[in-house]
């Protein structure tokens, strides 16, 4: 379902625009995963270092 609704959000023209938190979060390897060391024990959402590299890759100038 998340690969899915990826794949809908990627294409579509709803949007102004778009931050691919999957593509930065996702280990290259095993693309049903958190890249190592970036998620929760829980494996559910990012830990602090993943939560910092969404923070440097967002470009503050898209939600102005």
């Amino acid at each position: 379902m998340r690969t899915s609704l990826n794949a809908w959000i990627g294409s579509s023209t709803f949007f102004d625009g778009i931050i691919d938190l999957d593509a930065m979060m996702r280990d290259p390897e095993h693309s049903a995963s958190f890249r190592p060391g970036l998620d929760t024990d829980k494996k559910f959402g990012p830990n602090v270092a993943g939560e910092q590299i969404i923070a440097e890759a967002i470009n503050i100038e898209l939600l102005r």
